[in-house]
């Protein structure tokens, strides 16, 4: 008996086997996958830029969502000083970002978010899930920081790390101080230098620093040595003995001839900032420009006229300018009063009356009305009988 092989559906069969076989293939390559690899486009170079000098941090494919080609960044810190009233140690970190300029005070430890804007400069953000920042004090007074990135599998990769020892707190300028701070006012004020008057007729205290607080309409002198502290009370700037706990407190760290260096407290962050000098008008120097017609009527009283104004004085004598007038102060009520910038004004005090030989002068110190200068004024007048430079000598009887 004849089999029938049906050689025809042969093929048939072969194709079915092969779909069959292929079937788990297929489902293997259609499985999906959550991360989409980013395009040309998007790609960034993974250029090294270096981070508070210490530690670089390679822009990569994993911080393509929130970064691009950028150009050298840095990251510094300064701790803030323990408040002198306590015994806390430093726990503030103040962070700045170098290619921004944006400032960031954070309790340690801290964790910071940060960003690229679209020009490839580093700033803050004020969500800490994609790209962010670790800060701690180690015991040996550095500090550690460490910079993380959220990969696309959803895990954390430490991108770099650094330990360094924190800079000085940075100065600030009046722009960086907010308008609502008490500092704002103190770094706006103008400093006029050290009260020379009280340095020489005081009672012995340290030089008094001069500084004027406040618009000019309703300005306010502020008188205080390098040692004291200033506190704010009271709406107002004031020296005081004590430190407060709790009040702003300010005190001189430095002086120089380019102003004060101030640094102070508001509550535990620290703040360092400059007090800028005062433009002044040099005071006058030579006596005849001052003093005309001397006349010596003894060893200890003359006759002069000052700016137009005849003067009878002694030695020892106060003489101000207030109002465009000079006014001659002996009393000691007078002279207190003057001292605690009751009155104000240019002041001269005549140290010296002389007429021996051929010549009378007078000697003393003319002191500015904000007393930050004073000048040595002497005025030498022949006598009359004697000739002056270039004229023929009397003769002699």
């Amino acid at each position: 008996m004849a089999m029938n092989l049906n050689f025809e559906r042969i093929p048939l069969w072969g194709i079915s086997v092969l779909i069959l076989s292929a079937l788990p293939a297929l489902y293997l390559c259609t499985e999906t996958n959550d991360y989409a690899p980013p395009t040309s486009k998007s790609m960034i170079s993974s250029k090294q830029l270096p981070i508070a000098g210490d530690f670089s941090l390679p822009l990569s494919n994993s911080l393509s969502v929130i970064s691009h080609d950028s150009e050298a960044i840095q990251i510094n810190y300064s701790v803030d000083p323990p408040r002198p009233s306590t015994e806390q140690t430093p726990s503030r970190l103040l962070i700045r970002l170098g290619q921004s300029k944006q400032i960031k005070r954070v309790e340690l430890p801290a964790k910071v978010g940060l960003e690229f804007t679209s020009n490839g400069s580093l700033q803050f953000n004020d969500h800490a899930d994609l790209f962010w920042l670790t800060c701690d004090l180690l015991p040996n007074g550095q500090v550690e920081a460490f910079t993380y990135v959220k990969t696309p599998n959803g895990y954390d990769h430490c991108k770099a790390n650094c330990s360094r020892f924190p800079e000085e707190t940075p100065f600030s300028s009046t722009d960086d101080i907010s308008a609502k701070s008490p500092f704002k006012l103190l770094a706006e004020s103008r400093w006029w230098g050290q009260d020379l008057l009280a340095e020489k007729f005081g009672n012995g205290t340290n030089p008094l620093e001069r500084i004027e607080i406040g618009p000019e309409a309703n300005q306010s002198l502020l008188e205080f040595s390098a040692g004291e502290w200033l506190v704010f009370k009271e709406n107002q700037w004031q020296t005081n003995e004590s430190i407060s706990n709790h009040l702003p407190i300010a005190r001189v760290k430095n002086r120089s001839p380019h102003g004060l260096e101030m640094e102070g407290w508001e509550g535990s962050s620290h703040l360092r900032f400059k007090i800028l000098p005062t433009s002044t008008i040099p005071l006058r120097t030579k006596g005849e420009e001052l003093f005309s017609q001397l006349r010596v009527r003894s060893e200890k009283q003359v006759s002069c006229i000052i700016d137009k104004q005849c003067l009878i004085l002694r030695t020892g004598d106060w003489v101000l300018k207030a109002n465009n007038r000079w006014k001659i102060l002996r009393k000691k009520e007078e002279k207190d009063a003057f001292l605690a910038g009751n009155m104000t004004g240019d002041l001269f005090v005549l140290e010296k009356i002389d007429s021996k030989g051929t010549t009378k002068s007078i000697a003393g110190q003319l002191f500015s009305t904000k007393r930050s200068q004073s000048a040595a004024i002497e005025f030498i007048q022949p006598l009359k009988n004697n000739p002056g430079p270039g004229q023929p000598k009397g003769k002699a009887r």
